[in-house]
Formats: structure tokens, sequence, C-alpha cells
């Protein structure tokens, strides 16, 4: 009988052992959710035209650099989970368009409403002053439209998690369904990737569980895609503390040859997006005030971006 009970007891043991291990990657946001939030992005992206009876291709670059800081509260959500509408304090903002410096109006009591429910977000100041092109372009890269996807459609919802350094295979699913709509064709075989424990760690005071996730397509010459993230995440914040995103998508098509004036031509799209972002949760949206705002997140903390996903 006593080994019964010792036998049931160990069981009991390793069952509420295993549990604790049991991390939930699969968060849901709710309204009213409030951060606050520090960004660093650099974007490009590279036109390439191989016009049919030219040599050289016709080129284009365009880049974006952004800094953010300040706030966000979470006003209405898509069917994924994801922000559709948001609310903004922006603090500071500043940043360059194609190298040259963009004129940011920016301090405490500047409220922006920003849409991401479209194909392309759009933003209005609540006080009714017209946001610049160069306000909005800023705005744009620092808050591109609401994800049909989620990184726990990339993890898996829940894990035992493994030893640190240990790794596991991601769901490769819903990237391949996403590019499907996009008439990108890629089989499960043609994606590479693994999602690696790290252990434990901190943002600012906050305790969390650092992860990377890698992710690369081959087997298609017209597309490559390559990327990593690296993020923190606490037992209960409903998204990662701190991330780290270096993505590169490189597409190639052919025009069809029947259109008598650029069937056969070239068309080349080189994307990066190197991004760096603090989501720190707070009780109350803090809307206008007039003193700097205390909070975990440092100005000097973890440098910037020439270092995705969400």
């Amino acid at each position: 009988m006593k080994t019964v009970l010792y036998t049931c007891l160990f069981l009991a043991v390793g069952v509420l052992c295993s549990a604790e291990k049991v991390f939930t990657f699969e968060r849901r946001l709710k309204t009213n959710d409030a951060f606050q939030c520090r960004i660093l992005t650099d974007q490009s992206i590279r036109y390439s035209f191989q016009l049919r009876g030219r040599e050289q291709p016709v080129t284009r670059l365009e880049t974006i650099q952004a800094s953010f800081n300040g706030y966000i509260q979470v006003l209405s959500l898509n069917e994924q989970g994801n922000a559709s509408s948001i609310r903004i304090r922006m603090d500071m903002a500043h940043g360059s368009l194609n190298g040259k410096p963009l004129k940011v109006s920016s301090g405490k009591n500047i409220l922006i409403r920003g849409d991401l429910s479209g194909r392309r977000s759009s933003f209005r100041r609540e006080d009714g002053v017209a946001l610049s092109s160069g306000e909005t372009a800023l705005l744009q890269a620092l808050f591109p439209p609401a994800s049909p996807l989620s990184l726990s459609d990339l993890t898996g919802k829940k894990r035992v998690l493994p030893l640190p350094g240990q790794s596991w295979k991601i769901v490769p699913d819903p990237f391949l369904h996403h590019l499907a709509e996009r008439q990108i064709h890629l089989g499960k075989s043609g994606i590479l990737g693994g999602v690696t424990y790290q252990g434990q760690s901190r943002v600012g005071t906050l305790p969390c569980h650092r992860f990377v996730l890698r992710m690369e397509t081959h087997s298609l010459k017209e597309y490559d895609f390559r990327l990593k993230v690296t993020f923190c995440m606490g037992e209960s914040s409903p998204v990662p503390l701190k991330m780290k995103r270096e993505a590169k998508e490189i597409l190639s098509r052919l025009l069809p040859g029947d259109d008598p004036l650029s069937g056969g031509s070239r068309v080349d799209l080189h994307t990066q997006d190197l991004t760096e972002q603090w989501l720190i949760p707070v009780r109350n949206f803090p809307g206008k005030i007039h003193n700097a705002p205390s909070g975990n997140v440092s100005s000097r903390q973890g440098g910037s971006w020439k270092d995705l996903l969400r």
C-alpha cells in the first residue's frame, strides 16, 4: 500500500512540475489594454526593373528610419486578436525619409488615433491639427496594418519549455497560407525554421523568458524570405515585453510575354525590416499630462537599430 501511495505521490509531483513548465504563447489582447511603448525601426525597399531589350536595369531605393517614445492604447481588435485601431500619445518621435530628416511635432499632449484595419494604416490627431506627410510616413512605418498572423501561429499555442539552448520546429501552415494569398506557392519542405529557448531574462525590472525564432525559405528561385525574431515574454503580458525583428524578402517576377509593352521584363523587389520595440503594460493610458512619465523603459536601454512578429 505504501508503495502505491509513494508511486501516486511521485506521479502527482511529476505532473505538477510538468505543468509549471508549460508556457502559453497565445496571448489575447483586450480593448483598453495600454502600454508604455518605444520603437526603433530601419526599413528599406529597392525596386529593380529589367526592361526587355535594355541591358541595364532601372532601380529605385526608398528608405525610412524612425524612433518613437510614448504610450499606446488598444481601441479595437481584428478577427485574429491583433490591434486594428489604437490611440497614441506621442511624447517623442523623429526619423528620416530617403536620407532627409522628417519634421515631426511631438510633445506629451499630442494624441493620435490610428486605424490599422486597412491595407495601409491611417492616422489623425485628436485636436484636429493636420498631420504632415512626413509625420504620416513615420507613423505608417512605426504602426503597420494589423497582421493576419500572430506569433503563436508560428511557435504553437503552448509548449513545455525545453532546457535553455534547445529548440522545436515552427508551425509553417499559416505562413504558407499567407504566401499563397500573394500567389507564392511553397510546400512545407520549402521552409526551414525553429524556436530556441534561451532561458529566463529581464526587461527592465520585469522577469520574462527569452526566445529566438528563425525562419527561411528555399527551393524557389523567384522568392527568398529570411526572418529572425528575438522576443522576451512575461508570464502574463498579452504581448512580448521586448521584440527584435530582422526580416529580408526578395521577390522576382517575370511579366507575362503576351503584353506587347512589358512582356518578358523582370521586376525584382528587395525589402528589409529591422525593428526593435518595447511594450511595457501600464494600468491606464495616461492621456494628456505635463510631467515626464516614469516607467521601465529607459531611453538608454538596448541600443539603436542597425540591429519581425508583429
